[in-house]
Order: C-alpha cells, then sequence, then structure tokens
C-alpha cells in the first residue's frame, strides 16, 4: 500500500543570508585552508576540476562570500533541486516554495505560522 503523499515545503531564503549563516556555522574552515581544500577534492568527480578549481583559487584569495556562494549555486542548491524534482515525481506531490526574508528565528516563526495557516 502506497501512503499518500503530503506536498512539500521548500525555503528559499536570501543567498546572502545563506552565505552569512553557513560562514559563522562552518568558519573553522577559514582558518584552516587546506582542510577545506582536501574536503572538496572529493567533489571533484562531481563537479569537475574547473569548478574545484574556482573554488580553490576564491578560498587561497580568501574570497570566502565569494566561494560560498559560488559552492552553493553551482553544487548543493542543484543537487537539491534535482532531488527534490525525482522525489516529487516519484511520489506525485508539488512543492510549495517560501521565500523568508531572513535565517532568523522570528523570520522563521513566522514562516511557519503562514504555512500552518495556508494547510487550515
Amino acid at each position: 500500500m502506497k501512503a499518500k503523499a503530503a506536498g512539500v515545503t521548500y525555503l528559499d531564503p536570501p543567498l546572502s543570508e545563506r552565505v552569512a549563516w553557513l560562514r559563522s556555522e562552518y568558519n573553522f574552515y577559514e582558518r584552516d585552508k587546506a582542510l577545506l581544500c582536501a574536503r572538496l577534492e572529493k567533489l571533484r568527480p562531481l563537479v569537475g576540476s574547473a569548478v574545484l578549481g574556482r573554488w580553490v583559487a576564491s578560498i587561497t584569495l580568501e574570497r570566502w562570500n565569494e566561494f560560498v556562494e559560488d559552492i552553493l549555486e553551482t553544487h548543493y542548491d542543484a543537487a537539491y533541486a534535482r532531488s527534490r524534482k525525482r522525489v516529487c515525481s516519484e511520489v506525485g506531490t508539488s512543492v510549495y516554495t517560501v521565500q523568508p526574508e531572513s535565517i532568523s528565528e522570528g523570520e522563521y516563526s513566522r514562516m511557519a505560522a503562514t504555512i500552518l495557516q495556508q494547510l487550515k
């Protein structure tokens, strides 16, 4: 018996907010560029040498915002978009996109209330 599919809610905050949050949560990488580059090397088969080279150059030059924006847009966002599309088509559900103004607890609480209200 197949379970009934529920809709998917996708939170899409501003890129600048995501970059700032990721930099604050993973700031240890900014102090250990060699570790970061070693971890990124594992993505070479997925993203190719040119993209990896661009990331390493940004890291080497300490262009942190540029690097984080690039890895989000080039790798993570693309991977999650493919996954969302695949899962939604497999279970026959739709995606509801919510665009919070910031990544703050207050904004997320406000968005949750809005989503719950729309589900009633």
